[in-house]
């Protein structure tokens, strides 16, 4: 998705984990400037390769037993160089929580993400909220619901292009209707900036 996203400009990617995936081998194969590497958020510095320049993480850091930890790294490598680097980071915020039941770790509020930010000096932070009432109903009716009461199994299985019609809606209402209580964050920090990019 990056490399399409990107116009192919990913020069290389490196992927970490905790727990390694089949599909890593053939991904390899298929990209040869892949790199998978199984490690933990706490021990992931050495890890990094000395071009790096941009890190993503998608729903993961409400896993990590320390995330001030896993950020503390990031911050660590940064502080190494004077090239620009953005950071991308999607994870769930608090009102997620009774949808998600107790999904991970911690959910995050503007508060704790404070902790993350004052971490980054010379650095530009952008906080977007995604999600908002229609996400959460539909969270709710599609996902939460039926797994408390039909023990996992997801109510539009078998039929996704509704599902992803319907989510579609509800990502059209929550974009006209803003709340200060969304479903996710998206913490954008973007270190040693030259230009303004967002």
């Amino acid at each position: 998705r990056l490399l399409s996203a990107s116009g192919g400009r990913v020069k290389s990617y490196t992927g970490i984990d905790a727990k390694r995936r089949e599909n890593w081998f053939l991904l390899e194969k298929e990209h040869p400037n892949f790199r998978f590497i199984e490690s933990s958020s706490n021990n992931m510095k050495s890890s990094i390769p000395l071009e790096a320049n941009f890190f993503i993480t998608q729903s993961a850091i409400e896993h990590f037993d320390e995330d001030l930890r896993f950020f503390g790294q990031i911050e660590e490598f940064i502080g190494e160089t004077d090239k620009p680097i953005i950071q991308i980071h999607n994870f769930p915020a608090k009102a997620a929580l009774p949808l998600y039941l107790f999904h991970g770790i911690r959910q995050y509020t503007p508060r704790n993400i404070s902790k993350i930010t004052k971490m980054f000096d010379n650095a530009r932070v952008y906080l977007y909220g995604l999600g908002g009432k229609a996400g959460k109903r539909l969270q709710f009716k599609y996902f939460t619901w039926p797994q408390l009461i039909l023990r996992g199994q997801a109510k539009w299985s078998g039929d996704v292009e509704k599902y992803d019609a319907k989510v579609r809606e509800a990502i059209e209402y929550d974009v006209n209707h803003p709340t200060p209580s969304p479903l996710f964050w998206v913490l954008i920090i973007h270190s040693h900036p030259r230009e303004k990019i967002w």
